[in-house]
């Protein structure tokens, strides 16, 4: 019963041993730290950045027909985020050079 402060050992003097025991256990419980729910932790979601980004017209026509490949089994449509996202994700993935590469074909068509 050392977590446990005076004012309340003093009033457990003569009780019952499960009645200390539990107010052992709560006093360790508490000096662990607070209780967190752990579905209240998963919940948290990632902060969102939001961004503005310009593109010939016919990156906006490419990016619409992968919007409609990438439609979902139940007919719904990604929105041009998720896309967008899902494409960056998916260069990710790809080498440093084939990036380089990609990068440069699309520099080149601006010029």
């Amino acid at each position: 019963m050392a977590n446990v402060k005076p004012d309340r050992r003093s009033r457990l003097t003569g009780e019952d041993p499960a009645v200390q025991a539990r107010f052992d256990r709560a006093s360790a419980a508490t000096a662990a730290g607070p209780l967190l729910n752990p579905v209240k932790q998963q919940k948290q979601k990632e902060k969102v950045v939001r961004l503005t980004v310009s593109m010939p017209e016919s990156d906006s026509v490419i990016l619409n027909e992968l919007r409609a490949l990438m439609t979902r089994p139940d007919g719904v449509q990604l929105n041009q985020s998720q896309v967008i996202r899902a494409a960056v994700r998916a260069l990710r993935k790809r080498s440093d050079a084939e990036i380089r590469k990609a990068a440069s074909s699309v520099v080149a068509s601006q010029s």
